[in-house]
């Protein structure tokens, strides 16, 4: 995740990190927020999104 106004790690500059993990990574810009996501308002929805996205990341599979 990054914010769209992100001065030190533009969304252009993680989504080329992202893409050189393939299909292991996913990318989503975030309207509005900049580089501290966790500090900034809007947080929380951040955080849930992160924790569902880790959720089915550690599904077992069967």
């Amino acid at each position: 995740m990054t914010g769209s106004d992100d001065r030190i790690n533009p969304p252009t500059t993680v989504m080329r990190v992202a893409a050189l993990y393939g299909a292991r990574a996913t990318n989503e810009v975030l309207p509005g927020m900049g580089h501290w996501l966790i500090g900034e308002p809007g947080w929380e929805e951040m955080a849930a999104r992160v924790l569902s996205w880790l959720d089915e990341q550690l599904k077992p599979t069967s």
